[in-house]
């Protein structure tokens, strides 16, 4: 199995930019190529994209390495004025949490 084919097991929106290597930690920096066709709250249908966010994400271990992926993500706003929630962010499924 390749890098590439690693990184789509994870999540295949994952598109990388850039590697990096600092002493004994790699950078992963990568985006997310994704479309939402429906608002995950009310089901408007073509959400745009509000703006976007860093995520930060370790502990990713690659043989002596300490791996980090810096990981820009969407936010989708919602234009429906009858739905309670606004904005969504893309859900990285391999993430529970920030750094």
């Amino acid at each position: 199995m390749g890098f590439d084919e690693l990184l789509k097991g994870l999540d295949e929106n994952l598109i990388v930019n850039k590697v990096e290597k600092s002493g004994e930690v790699i950078y992963i920096y990568c985006d997310i190529d994704h479309t939402v066709d429906k608002y995950k709250y009310c089901g408007m249908e073509n959400p745009s994209i509000h703006s976007r966010y860093t995520r930060k994400i370790s502990d990713f271990p690659i043989q002596e390495y300490q791996v980090k992926f810096i990981i820009t993500v969407p936010k989708y706003f919602c234009t429906n004025k009858k739905c309670d929630y606004k904005t969504f962010a893309y859900i990285l499924p391999f993430s529970d949490g920030d750094l």
